[in-house]
């Protein structure tokens, strides 16, 4: 098992800091997940000799230290070097979003009324937002860009592995259909998914895919997973504490998929270990 570096808070920012310490709470590596902060490498390869572990896996946001959302090829090589540097082979590519800052802005109000009052019964803007985000030329424009470099990164470094990671956005492009549509034009084995649960849990609370879905779409293309679960509207809950269905993971969950506990900064150390046992018991260890 291992531990997203995000219950770190960003304190400390040092990488081979958080490894020390996770290799210390019983987790043998670390994942850099979407929504986590950026992290210095200074000490990083002597940190990963002295523990024997490594960061397994790193979303591309989180391995640059800029603002904005925009994935450009013309930042790979930085990408890959810290992923590099890190220990990593998976590159988590968070889902696009609808190109227009019309659409992402109704699809954050969405989210943050979810959080605030846990469900959006009979909401009509959803099935707008969607039939807006699944139609015309600038969201096909945007996939075939994401698809592009995609290709061009598998190319370029043959040994890494690419998981596309949902959005809990209904105003991101990719869904159950698109990643499908994704997966046969690349034809590629080391191109997969990374099952973040907060992200599809909150899209299922607003009425898109369930988690299900997504476990039968090609489940042998799963290479990771962000094990956390989910209540009215919060994710990153500790395992046990809302209403995520483990076994139902365990059962498709493939052996080699990346298994990452990533729960809020505001959890002990102590839970981190409740954790574990919650998800045990489940099947995933």
């Amino acid at each position: 098992m291992e531990l997203s570096s995000g219950w770190f808070g960003g304190r400390p920012k040092l990488a081979s800091a958080q490894l020390r310490a996770a290799r210390d709470c019983g987790f043998y590596g670390m994942g850099l997940l979407p929504g986590d902060p950026f992290l210095t490498l200074e000490g990083i390869e002597e940190a990963r000799s002295d523990t024997g572990s490594c960061f397994t896996a790193a979303s591309w946001h989180g391995l640059l230290d800029s603002e904005g959302s925009s994935i450009l090829a013309e930042k790979s090589k930085e990408v890959i070097q810290r992923l590099q540097a890190l220990g990593g082979k998976v590159l988590i590519l968070p889902a696009p979003e609808f190109p227009s800052e019309e659409a992402t802005g109704r699809g954050d109000k969405l989210l943050q009324r979810l959080r605030e009052d846990g469900n959006l019964d009979g909401d009509e803007a959803i099935e707008e937002l969607l039939a807006q985000a699944s139609t015309g030329l600038q969201a096909e424009r945007q996939l075939e860009e994401l698809a592009r470099l995609i290709h061009g990164l598998s190319h370029t470094w043959p040994g890494l592995s690419i998981a596309l990671a949902p959005s809990a956005s209904p105003a991101s492009l990719l869904s159950v259909g698109s990643y499908q549509l994704l997966q046969a034009e690349l034809d590629h084995p080391s191109v997969g998914l990374w099952l973040d649960l907060g992200a599809i849990q909150t899209r299922s609370a607003l009425g898109l895919e369930t988690v299900g879905d997504w476990l039968q779409c090609q489940s042998q293309k799963i290479l990771g997973v962000s094990l956390q679960d989910f209540a009215e509207g919060q994710d990153q809950l500790l395992p046990g504490e809302g209403n995520a269905d483990f076994r139902l993971v365990a059962e498709y969950l493939p052996s080699s998929a990346r298994r990452v506990l990533q729960v809020a900064p505001a959890y002990p150390r102590e839970a981190l270990q409740e954790a574990l046992g919650v998800l045990e018991s489940a099947g995933i260890q």
